[in-house]
């Protein structure tokens, strides 16, 4: 995205901040609860321990953000957000339970208050700043009841019926996929159709064509359970399609065509909270590529 400098500095500075900050609440939970607070109790360094956690998985998240290519307002605004909740906890805190802090403890928590509100201030006006690439490009990835749901379409000046062939040539997929080095059908055309998929290394996967509507949209279900499948998935299914943007009006032939991805990872909590908190950049990366891979051959085609 454009004008983004301000906002990714700012996030690179308050990741950098929240780890370090993590990272001491961890390695000395019991010493910091010293110079927090009048009384230390048991429960007092296992929270300072378990806000130093939050302080890291937060930190990779503001991280990931910071460094993701296609870097957008509302990613900025949902960091921000965080920083504001700090701060309201932070005054809460100081207004009703000053009295369990030492003279020392007061200092920090309202030190830390004020960085955080100057990062909050410093990454509004970068949100602010940042525009949209003059791409045809729409971008969506969230996390609904455990599964990530992730999706990219993007306008081509190229008619359906292209579009639909060039979506639809499977032993080419790989020419279009950064994250394979092959594909093959195996067997049959449409619904039921079974493609081969190799990744950079060899290893390799099934795909089952299981929805197909001719010129409108497919579907594929992954066997994730292949011995040599490389993602950390326990479900994956793709759904690709396409739509007539012309018109009578219009004059010329448009089309729009859509990738969307379903995935539910595998393992336990912390595994996946990390997980979710890397797809964001990885899948808007494979995603975006593929769409602008595929919308430069459609195109050509229609010369």
């Amino acid at each position: 995205m454009k004008n983004s400098k301000l906002a990714r500095t700012t996030l690179l500075l308050n990741a950098a901040f929240s780890i370090l900050c993590g990272v001491l609440f961890i390695i000395f939970p019991e010493e910091i609860s010293e110079q927090l607070f009048v009384n230390i109790e048991t429960w007092s360094n296992e929270l300072i321990f378990w806000i130093g956690v939050g302080l890291v998985l937060f930190s990779l998240d503001v991280f990931i953000v910071a460094t993701n290519a296609y870097l957008q307002k509302k990613q900025v605004m949902r960091i921000i957000l965080a920083d504001i909740g700090w701060v309201v906890v932070s005054i809460l805190v100081y207004i009703f339970d000053r009295h369990y802090f030492t003279s020392t403890g007061i200092y920090l928590l309202d030190g830390v208050a004020l960085i955080v509100t100057l990062f909050a201030i410093s990454q509004y006006i970068g949100a602010k700043r940042i525009k949209p690439l003059q791409s045809k490009i729409k971008i969506n990835i969230e996390i609904v009841d455990e599964k990530i749901i992730a999706s990219v379409s993007q306008k081509t000046q190229a008619p359906t019926a292209i579009v639909w062939n060039i979506m639809t040539d499977h032993a080419k997929y790989w020419e279009v996929a950064s994250n394979l080095s092959k594909s093959e059908i195996i067997s049959g055309q449409g619904l039921g159709m079974v493609r081969r998929c190799y990744g950079p290394k060899g290893e390799n996967w099934l795909e089952t064509c299981n929805e197909y509507s001719e010129g409108q949209s497919y579907s594929f279900d992954i066997h994730t359970e292949a011995a040599d499948y490389p993602y950390p998935f326990s479900k994956l299914k793709g759904v690709w399609s396409v739509k007539s943007l012309t018109s009578q009006t219009q004059g010329a032939n448009q089309s729009e065509f859509s990738i969307f991805i379903e995935v539910t990872p595998k393992g336990g909590y912390i595994t996946k909270h990390l997980f979710y908190l890397a797809s964001k950049r990885k899948f808007t990366g494979v995603l975006v590529e593929l769409a602008n891979a595929w919308c430069k051959k459609m195109e050509l085609k229609v010369g």
